[in-house]
């Protein structure tokens, strides 16, 4: 403080590190007794609480985890780092005027306003169960769907499509792939349809996720959490604006329940979106429903997945972790 009431040229970066760092240092040193602090080593809590520090002082949790990234992978992590980023930097200039659009056309939303901040907490819970109970589902179903496939293959086959096909006939086709309109919609503050379309679009996915279609959890568990506000259209209060932005909590926490990965999930959404006022509530809203999705799902798809294709390779690796 006194350094830079004296007006000598440093910046606020530097201290702003040492003094998160030397405090949870300190807590960790104080409270060796408690286990979540107490399993890390010295130097990840020095690196948490200098990220911690930065990122608090300059209102940016990206901020912080890229510097935390870099502090712990300058040994490791940049190989991977830098690479990606020159070949998605490239991907993305060669990608300007082709493929996915940049960002989902709709509204400049900004910062969710104080009488909306108990719809986003009930949905970033709501979201989250939503995308547990997704993988308890899948789980289990793609283990049906493999038995029936190996036994019977042509009746298993023509039972599948039938269910996809019916599927499709009651959502009025937005249980397919083009659950993307669904997607579109609900980030851009438009109607997403009836409340039972979030059922239809649950189950096509858990089936068609099941049978192995090339994918993945990503688009689904986005377009179903955006399908969370259903209920909520035509609601006093709640406009085109509120929709949307309410749909990008959904999103994000259904996303990242299932996933596993708070920072890439509301990282994705942010990026449909691109309005940066509602960026710390999404990044605030995919920790928590992370955290809690970690509790409630159990094993991931992901993972179940890995683990499969381990026992089943001659020579793999051991299944413990």
């Amino acid at each position: 403080m006194l350094t830079h009431v004296g007006g000598l040229a440093v910046g606020v970066e530097s201290p702003s590190v040492a003094l998160g760092a030397s405090l949870l240092l300190a807590l960790h040193r104080r409270l060796s007794g408690f286990r979540p602090l107490a399993s890390l080593s010295p130097r990840l809590v020095a690196v948490i609480g200098g990220a911690a520090g930065l990122g608090a002082a300059f209102r940016s949790p990206l901020l912080a985890v890229a510097y935390g990234l870099e502090e712990l992978g300058q040994a490791s992590g940049l190989p991977l780092v830098l690479p990606a980023l020159l070949l998605a930097g490239s991907g993305t200039l060669l990608a300007t005027t082709m493929g996915q659009p940049a960002r989902l056309p709709g509204l400049d939303l900004g910062p969710l306003p104080p009488q909306v901040w108990g719809w986003a907490a009930l949905l970033t819970l709501v979201g989250a169960a939503g995308g547990a109970l997704l993988v308890r589902l899948l789980l289990p179903v793609a283990a049906v769907v493999k038995r029936l496939l190996t036994r019977q293959r042509l009746v298993g086959a023509l039972l599948l499509a039938g269910g996809l096909t019916l599927l499709a006939l009651v959502s009025g086709g937005l249980s397919l792939n083009d659950g993307s309109l669904s997607l579109r919609a609900a980030l851009s503050g438009e109607a997403v349809g009836s409340p039972l379309l979030w059922l239809w679009r649950l189950l096509a996915s858990v089936l068609s996720l099941a049978l192995g279609a090339p994918g993945g959890l990503m688009h689904d568990s986005m377009t179903l959490g955006a399908l969370l506000i259903s209920p909520l259209q035509g609601l006093e209060g709640l406009g085109p604006t509120a929709l949307a932005q309410l749909a990008a909590v959904g999103a994000t926490a259904l996303f990242a329940a299932a996933h596993g990965c708070p920072l890439f999930c509301a990282s994705f959404v942010f990026t449909l979106q691109c309005d940066p006022g509602l960026l710390p509530l999404l990044l605030l809203v995919s920790a928590v429903a992370a955290a809690l999705g970690e509790r409630w799902r159990g094993e991931g798809w992901n993972e179940h997945q890995l683990q499969g294709l381990l026992d089943q390779t001659p020579g793999a690796a051991p299944s413990s972790r």
